[in-house]
């Protein structure tokens, strides 16, 4: 057998090897960030439109006539529904 290590043939597999995961890897990253922060500013805006239906709709009010926010209170449980 006639092998003999050839050093530059090992590092040119092995950045070949990087390059190909970094290829791979950059843009499932880019990715899942994006997804990320699409997500969260979905989230924001469900949040605010829901604030504002439960305002426009009073549930606060309906919360307190009921008896709710005192049996509440009890348990220790401070706080309106829409904060």
């Amino acid at each position: 057998m006639n092998s003999q290590f050839d050093p530059g043939e090992w590092l040119e597999g092995l950045l070949g090897f990087f390059n190909a995961a970094i290829r791979g890897f950059l843009p499932r990253m880019i990715l899942a960030i994006a997804a990320l922060m699409l997500g969260w500013l979905v989230a924001v805006l469900v949040r605010r439109l829901l604030r504002s239906v439960l305002r426009w709709m009073k549930v606060d009010q309906v919360y307190d006539r009921s008896g709710m926010k005192m049996a509440m209170e009890k348990t220790g449980v401070r706080g309106s529904l829409v904060s």
